[in-house]
């Protein structure tokens, strides 16, 4: 089988699966980058010993559609959509385009769990990361 063969079964493989972000393992993505930014806890009346109120998010580095943070590792699917676990935490959320990428201004998606408005500026993450059934956060991170 030719690497181009190849190449194409991965591609299609991995459309198939929708687990990754345009074009397959080893692609560059328009999502590729390192974010930086902040989770924020949804509900401010839940004590702090519960539940860390802010949490400093960094180097939530993507790389040919695969998010790599810490624990948590995932591919990101063509629109956008990635969700990850590790251990009792979960993180779910979306990426807009980079400005060079964009077709048009911020992308409107639909609103993530536990966001304001669903709305997107370039080069942006926003998502929810969980902790059992009280520690909620949101999570809005730029890219740097």
């Amino acid at each position: 089988m030719t690497t181009a063969i190849r190449s194409l079964a991965a591609t299609l493989l991995c459309l198939a699966a929708a687990g990754c972000a345009d074009g397959g393992p080893g692609v560059p993505s328009p999502f590729d980058g390192v974010y930086n930014g902040e989770a924020q806890i949804t509900d401010p009346a839940i004590p702090a010993l519960a539940c860390t109120p802010r949490i400093p998010m960094a180097n939530f580095r993507v790389v040919n559609g695969r998010v790599e943070f810490g624990q948590f590792s995932g591919d990101i699917a063509p629109n956008g959509y990635v969700q990850m676990v590790s251990r009792e935490f979960w993180i779910s959320g979306n990426f807009s385009l980079s400005a060079p990428d964009a077709v048009a201004a911020p992308t409107v998606a639909a609103p993530v769990r536990g966001s304001a408005t669903g709305m997107f500026v370039p080069g942006q993450f926003q998502g929810t990361m969980e902790r059992g059934p009280v520690c909620h956060w949101n999570i809005l991170l730029y890219r740097a």
